[in-house]
């Protein structure tokens, strides 16, 4: 009687398609993540230092600001190899990290609009760069080992491409949406 119980509850719950059965869905989605880690990026390293200029920050401090923001991305390397030793399985190898950094962009944004810190407050916009900025290194990494996982060889070039232009796509947004 369990068995009949369990086979009518799963009957009537929808199954989500997955990624690895569905090429356009599989597309779409890391063409979204990758809008979705460039935004960030092109907001710190073009908008927010056009307006720390504008707005009479030192030269050095807006340097300084550029240099926090891109600095995450140059230890990829280091994320790669965290992902790879410790993961939550029950998520998938590497889900839990990427909606771990999503989260983490997400609130570190949100942050910094609940602050709206000054052009000269150069240290509160520096610690909020690079921890938004390690979220979307750290989600850069899961994507592409998401990517790794679930695209077939013969499909690597277009999704690469998807994901280089949506990063491309997000990066523009990013620097003219917030500038």
């Amino acid at each position: 009687m369990t068995s009949a119980l369990d086979a009518a509850e799963s009957a009537q719950v929808p199954r989500l398609p997955a990624l690895s059965e569905r090429r356009r869905l599989r597309f779409a989605f890391l063409f979204v993540l990758y809008v979705c880690q460039g935004l960030p990026l092109g907001f710190f390293a073009y908008a927010v230092p056009a307006w720390m200029t504008r707005n009479d920050a030192p030269a050095a401090a807006v340097g300084g600001f550029v240099a926090a923001a891109l600095l995450p991305w140059s230890f990829k390397f280091v994320h790669g190899v965290i992902m790879d030793r410790f993961t939550f399985l029950p998520m998938g190898r590497r889900r839990s990290w990427l909606l771990g950094a999503q989260a983490s962009m997400v609130a570190g944004l949100l942050v910094l609009a609940v602050l709206d810190p000054a052009a000269t407050a150069t240290r509160q916009l520096l610690v909020l760069a690079l921890l938004v900025s390690a979220a979307a290194s750290v989600q850069d990494v899961a994507i592409d080992g998401m990517a790794v996982d679930l695209v077939p060889d013969d499909e690597r070039g277009r999704a690469n491409s998807l994901m280089f232009g949506g990063q491309a796509l997000g990066l523009g947004g990013g620097a003219a949406v917030s500038g």
